[in-house]
Order: structure tokens, then sequence, then C-alpha cells
């Protein structure tokens, strides 16, 4: 497994910042990529929510769902990737979880995200190891630029 930990200072309380990360809806306005997420399923809130998510990386077209395994209000949520696919094929990787925590700080939140994720089949591990893991990386990192964008708009 490969992880990519990424932390920012955001310029907001945890309720400010909580919607971003709990309520599907929210997720295009600062993860890159994402032009659509939305809820599937009976749950809308806590544990077991669903969420379907499209994504479109430079003509590459991506779809995923996740499920919300831990969910603590303003403080921590994480996502079990179910299944993705690329263009309609398994990505070169497989089993990601996302993982956020919220703390509050002085003048704002301080947030940690967490993506791990394997490697599918021998190729897959190999390029995870040379360069998934900085791209997921990058893109984890602009995310949370967007995210601190966004919610310093709001203030």
């Amino acid at each position: 497994r490969y992880q990519v930990k990424v932390a920012r200072r955001l310029p907001a309380p945890p309720d400010r910042v909580w919607p971003y990360l709990s309520e599907p809806e929210y997720l295009p306005r600062w993860f890159p990529g994402v032009t659509e997420s939305t809820t599937v399923g009976e749950v809308q809130n806590g544990v077991g929510q669903r969420r379907r998510i499209k994504i479109d990386r430079n003509l590459k077209r991506a779809e995923r769902e996740e499920e919300v395994t831990r969910w603590d209000e303003d403080r921590a949520i994480t996502l079990e990737h179910l299944w993705e696919k690329m263009d309609g094929k398994t990505p070169p990787w497989i089993e990601g979880k996302s993982e956020y925590r919220l703390e509050p700080a002085e003048d704002g939140t301080e947030l940690t995200g967490w993506y791990t994720f394997s490697g599918h089949g021998t190729m897959g591990r190999i390029f995870s190891l040379l360069s998934f893991r900085k791209k997921h990386e990058k893109e984890y990192r602009l995310a949370f630029d967007n995210l601190e964008k966004q919610v310093a708009e709001e203030s």
C-alpha cells in the first residue's frame, strides 16, 4: 500500500470546513477534476453514506463510488473507494481510501488528509511506486489549496 499525506491550516473553524468534506455536492468546488458528486442510496449523512463521483482529468473520464466508514461530526471522515473506472477500465490502483481529520486551531482548522491505495498488478505496483503516489500527492495539495480559497472567500 502507498500513502499520501497532506496537511493545511484553513482560515475557518471546523464547523465551516466540515460541509466540504461531508456533503458530496461540495466536492466539485474544491477537488481537482471532480465534475459531479452525488449521494446514492438511502443514507444521506453518517456512516453508510455512499457517493458517486465523476471525474474528468485531461479528457480521461473516471467514475467511482465511495462509502463513508467513519463519521465524527466536525472532526473526521473516512471514505472507502468501493470501485473506480477510468475510461471504462480498472485503473492501475485499487483499494483506495481517503481520510480527513480536522483539529481546531487558534486561527482556524488544521486539516490533515490521507489517501492510501495499492498498485493493481505488477505494472500497477511499479507505476504506483514511480509516479502514481506523486500524482495523487500533487492532486491533494491542489485540492487543499482550492479548499483554503473556498473557506477564505466565505469569510
